[in-house]
């Protein structure tokens, strides 16, 4: 069963995280902030698919 919840939460943090990425100026920092953008996504489609 979907859980929109856990979606709504996920969609809200890759937000926060992509507002993060524009302002960050650190190489490592903005590749970490890439790789949880790009998990959280990853996250929100097999939520969708249960």
């Amino acid at each position: 069963m979907i859980d929109y919840e856990k979606i709504k939460k996920l969609n809200n943090q890759i937000a926060i995280n992509r507002e993060r990425l524009k302002t960050e100026n650190d190489f490592k920092k903005k590749e970490k902030l890439k790789l949880r953008i790009q998990i959280d996504i990853l996250k929100v489609k097999t939520e969708r698919l249960n």
